[in-house]
């Protein structure tokens, strides 16, 4: 309701109720300005509960968020064990991808023949799924006698 038509709803008021002139007027203004207050005052409380309505639903939004990151964060997990399940290693031993473990292979000795257990440690290195860049610090572990010796005069 516009301001003008409350001046002239509680004039017709005051009329009917007897009042007139400076008292009329004092009236008026008075309730005028007490209908206006009161408005004002109700549309603060209803931008409060429209404000705190929304900050109740950034809270939901926030925990939802942050429950969905703890899921992702349980499914990383859950798919890295399974990836340690697949290439057979236990939680708490090096991946592949960290330290190379060594090889459950026996150690190359002098009377074996090389190019044999070469074979056999490159298929043992990739069902370990191992990168082949690495293949020579994991065979250096097996090594043993003149072989080792050999190995480590090639330097770095």
């Amino acid at each position: 309701m516009s301001e003008l038509d409350l001046y002239t709803r509680y004039l017709d008021l005051g009329v009917k109720l007897g009042r007139s002139g400076e008292e009329l007027a004092t009236w008026v203004e008075n309730k005028v300005r007490q209908d206006i207050e009161r408005n004002d005052r109700q549309m603060e409380r209803e931008r409060k509960r429209e404000e705190m309505e929304l900050q109740k639903q950034e809270r939901v939004m926030q925990s939802q968020r942050e429950e969905r990151e703890s899921e992702r964060q349980l499914e990383l997990r859950r798919m890295e064990l399974e990836a340690q399940k697949s290439l057979n290693v236990t939680p708490g031993t090096p991946t592949p991808h960290s330290n190379y473990t060594k090889p459950k292979l026996p150690p190359i000795t002098e009377f074996s023949q090389v190019d044999l257990y070469l074979e056999r440690f490159e298929n043992y290195a990739k069902s370990m799924k191992w990168q082949p860049a690495d293949y020579a610090s994991c065979l250096a572990n097996l090594l043993q006698g003149e072989a080792l010796s050999v190995f480590l005069s090639l330097g770095p």
